[in-house]
């Protein structure tokens, strides 16, 4: 899923600004994108920040240990 993200992102910018939407400072907007897993962020020192629920499996069902957030 993570790999999803990052080609869907990356096509994205690329369909909407060419080369250019491919640049750092696009990749690397402060508002993050909304990917199939939940929101992300690159950073500009390389490093990926996500906002997703976590969740765990008890008895066979669904617990969620930490909620998506609101955003950045």
């Amino acid at each position: 899923a993570f790999a999803y993200d990052a080609v869907a992102i990356g096509a994205g910018l690329a369909r909407a600004g060419g080369p250019q939407g491919l640049a750092v400072d696009k990749l690397t907007v402060d508002s993050g994108f909304q990917g199939a897993t939940g929101m992300f962020r690159l950073r500009r020192d390389g490093t990926v920040e996500r906002r997703h629920a976590l969740y765990r499996i008890e008895k066979g069902s669904l617990v969620m240990l930490r909620g998506p957030g609101e955003g950045f």
